[in-house]
């Protein structure tokens, strides 16, 4: 495992940290943590020298209004093993339940106790936008933030970050003492969400950059099709896609973690294996060329920038499962490509896995059962048109 520093707060973190968000689940019910294979899953990636954990209230819940399993699982784990004093735990304020300064201090408290802790190493405000900032600021958060870090129940602050390039810096200026920022970054979405803009300005404010979403919610990994991998494997880039793709974050020094919401024991081990790798400035101009190639390629065959993050789904009258759906739309054409709006569906259901997925689907999950009210797209971190790939969802994957 490499190491590097998280900025001005001077923790030295793994260049790979634990996200959370995706543990795996029980009969696909997000709140049923499948105790055993996480616990596993979590030794393995702290015995392989991961020291940095990722969480949030609402992870692993049906609502963004509840809190999730996650935080009191981890704080379990932790207790249970003797291991709170060997890694960096991160969670985040959920700004959407905040009304009142005492908001803020309920629910920091309650997080403390579901993580069994009496600190937090690094405390983020949860998806900021500066709407969200002018909202916790008019209420108290900056007092709040300095009385938690002056009596040190919270050692460094930050945010994670979901708005626009123009918006981060008016975000970095409005306090002078952030220490972190999470933001989306990959190959692919480069600055969407001020990704690259926080790493130009990150000498300048002494903030550490924390990257989520690394594989794109799973397009940068598995989901890729042969003829673009074989784009990586021309230039020298042995390993799955998804290697590759934490290799590209890596080789960037100001990059200090990589989160990845890892969901089954093999994508430990792979992404442990990956982080023994993780060296700046390391590409060759020809695997930087390949990375140029692959992005050409994806863009023209994904269709959803959905992260599959389901901050939507609460907020959906009908019940669709909306990253699903995206995510299988993003699936066929990814592997069909130009052949889907022709495709002879009775005939190729049999050699495409997403039609079949989607059939199993119930009636109210599915993207044909969209009402078009708009009520998922207000609540989306990538601004997208929800409601219209929906319909482009339904299209391609309905019987017809």
């Amino acid at each position: 495992m490499q190491y590097r520093t998280l900025g001005k707060t001077g923790l030295s973190v793994s260049v790979l940290g634990f996200g959370l968000m995706r543990l795996p689940v029980l009969d696909g019910d997000p709140t049923r943590i499948d105790r055993d294979t996480t616990e596993r899953m979590l030794l393995r990636g702290l015995e392989g020298g991961i020291n940095y954990l990722d969480t949030a209230y609402p992870y692993h819940s049906r609502s963004l209004g509840e809190g999730g399993r996650s935080e009191p699982f981890l704080g379990d784990f932790l207790h249970a093993h003797g291991l709170r004093d060997r890694v960096h735990l991160v969670t985040k304020l959920p700004p959407w339940m905040v009304r009142t300064r005492e908001d803020m201090e309920r629910l920091f408290d309650h997080q403390l106790r579901r993580l069994r802790t009496d600190h937090l190493d690094l405390y983020l405000l949860h998806a900021m936008t500066l709407d969200l900032w002018r909202h916790l600021e008019s209420l108290g958060v900056i007092p709040f933030l300095e009385q938690r870090l002056g009596d040190g129940r919270i050692r460094h602050a930050g945010f994670s970050f979901h708005s626009s390039p123009a918006e981060l810096s008016l975000l970095l200026d409005a306090w002078d003492r952030w220490e972190a920022v999470q933001v989306q970054y990959n190959y692919l979405d480069r600055n969407f969400q001020g990704a690259e803009r926080a790493l130009s300005l990150r000498e300048r404010y002494g903030f550490g950059v924390a990257v989520m979403e690394p594989l794109k919610g799973g397009n940068l990994g598995d989901r890729m099709p042969d003829p673009i991998r074989e784009i990586f494997r021309d230039a020298g880039l042995s390993g799955s896609p998804a290697r590759a793709a934490l290799r590209w974050l890596w080789d960037q020094e100001g990059v200090a973690v990589v989160l990845s919401g890892m969901s089954t024991p093999e994508q430990v081990e792979e992404n442990l294996v990956a982080a023994t790798e993780a060296r700046s400035n390391c590409l060759s101009p020809k695997e930087r060329g390949a990375y140029e190639a692959v992005r050409e390629a994806l863009s023209t065959r994904i269709l959803a920038g959905c992260t599959s993050c389901g901050y939507c789904l609460p907020f959906c009258p009908v019940g669709v499962q909306i990253p699903m759906n995206l995510a299988l739309l993003n699936d066929l054409y990814l592997v069909a490509g130009h052949k889907v709006p022709t495709m002879d569906r009775s005939l190729m259901k049999a050699y495409y896995g997403p039609f079949i997925r989607y059939d199993r689907l119930l009636p109210s999950e599915r993207a044909e059962a969209c009402v078009g009210c708009g009520a998922c797209a207000a609540h989306c971190p990538q601004g997208l048109d929800l409601p219209g790939l929906l319909a482009r969802a339904a299209e391609a994957l309905r019987e017809r």
